[in-house]
């Protein structure tokens, strides 16, 4: 048997590296170095002038899994959390404030896929969790009479930018 560079783990390696690099980096994936490094390393390997057929079925299944994982695991890290309503005393107009009081704060509350948020009239409410607002979700907002409002952006400042949630973390809207 000849000894020879492997064609297919050579194009293997190369099309891992650049097609599914590509594919993640257009996406801001941060996962997009996975492909390039096994395509790197898929590419290497068919370099060696030695027999090496018998790493072909694991260097396709290493490339597979670059391929495909990376995407899986970003989609599964990006998935929607559960909805945010914010409920307001009725007539409310103004800030509202949730922050995150660890020691002090009142405890979530999950209904079904949704937490409830019941602001005070001071529009400051300190909770000991904040780790619904770190995920995508959906806001809504409505007053005790069930009149639904606007809410106006969220913002963060103090100790935590938002997506820490650190003590005195402050998730900020504007309810017209």
């Amino acid at each position: 048997m000849e000894n020879r560079r492997n064609r297919w783990l050579l194009g293997l390696g190369v099309a891992t590296a650049v097609v599914p690099t590509t594919l993640l980096f257009l996406r801001v994936n941060l996962l997009f170095f996975v492909p390039l490094v096994v395509g790197a390393l898929v590419f290497c390997l068919g370099l060696r002038k030695t027999p090496n057929s018998m790493l072909v079925p694991p260097a396709i299944v290493v490339a597979v899994c670059a391929w495909i994982g990376p995407s899986f695991v970003a989609d599964y890290l990006n998935r929607p959390g559960d909805a945010v309503k914010l409920i307001v005393p009725a007539g409310f107009h103004g800030k509202i404030e949730v922050i995150r009081d660890s020691k002090n704060g009142d405890d979530l509350r999950h209904i079904g896929r949704t937490f409830v948020f019941a602001i005070p009239p001071s529009g400051v409410l300190r909770v000991k969790e904040t780790y619904p607002f770190h995920r995508w979700h959906t806001e809504s907002c409505e007053d005790t009479a069930r009149n639904y409002r606007y809410l106006v952006g969220k913002g963060s400042s103090m100790a935590g930018d938002g997506t820490t949630g650190d003590d005195g973390t402050v998730y900020r809207w504007e309810v017209r």
